[in-house]
């Protein structure tokens, strides 16, 4: 029996296809709904089968914000949402938090896949999230297309004059790019830190530090600061003499 054929579609009382949506041999379809801001982590594809049977499986999800999702008013307009990723083989499973902002596309070997989105909680300024979006997701069993990048953004944050934030890598993180207003940052004079460490301290574990404005902005907006195998922890100390908002970006390999 073909895997595909016993990987089938979870729905809450039936084990059947979305209505609606054609399953075919090689594809298990998942689901569109509607997320609401305030809800629940809501499920998109429930997938398990036998773990002798572990084989490539990619992950297709879409989100789409109507004009009518968004506040009155509101011009900044984001859909920070998360997708809570789990796969594994028996009973070995691993789990990652990756962006469904602008869609995502990852491969992975596995026997069983779940897939779950909710709203990233609020932040500074909540309000300039959508109300809700639409999602969409899938799984194609057996095949590896060509696939985009998957990240993991973290909620903005503000570090103080100076000031040090540390940040949790999140699982499968190999690199790290730092958004950030603030030209002084990236000024050749400015000597904040950006540390590398096993953490929770910097002192714990210290792979590498840099200075920001050594770096430049290229590297830390378009190339990204690679990570090693052991970073668990990336703190900024913040030695710009103002208020220092960043966001962190990361690229996960699944």
């Amino acid at each position: 029996m073909h895997i595909a054929d016993q990987l089938r579609p979870v729905w809450p009382g039936r084990d059947a296809p979305q209505p609606g949506l054609v399953e075919v041999r090689d594809t298990h379809l998942g689901r569109s709904f509607r997320q609401p801001r305030e809800q629940a982590a809501q499920s998109l594809i429930n997938a398990g089968g036998r773990s002798q049977q572990a084989m490539m499986a990619t992950i297709h999800a879409q989100v789409t914000v109507p004009e009518e999702a968004y506040p009155v008013g509101v011009l900044n307009r984001r859909a920070p949402l998360v997708g809570l990723l789990q796969w594994g083989q028996g009973g070995a499973t691993f789990d990652a938090k990756i962006d469904l902002r602008t869609g995502v596309c990852a491969s992975l070997v596995a026997s069983t896949v779940q897939l779950s989105c909710i709203f990233e909680r609020a932040d500074a300024d909540p309000d300039e999230r959508a109300l809700f979006a639409d999602v969409s997701a899938a799984v194609v069993w057996g095949t590896r297309p060509g696939r985009a990048r998957a990240t993991r953004t973290l909620p903005k944050a503000t570090i103080a004059i100076a000031g040090t934030s540390t940040f949790a890598v999140p699982a499968f993180a190999y690199a790290v790019t730092i958004f950030t207003p603030t030209a002084a940052f990236y000024a050749a004079a400015s000597t904040s830190v950006i540390t590398l460490h096993g953490g929770p301290l910097i002192t714990d574990d210290p792979e590498l530090s840099v200075l920001a404005g050594t770096l430049g902005p290229q590297p830390l907006t378009f190339d990204g600061l690679l990570l090693s195998g052991h970073t668990r922890f990336l703190s900024i100390a913040n030695t710009t003499g103002a208020l220092l908002p960043v966001q962190l970006t990361f690229a996960l390999e699944l």
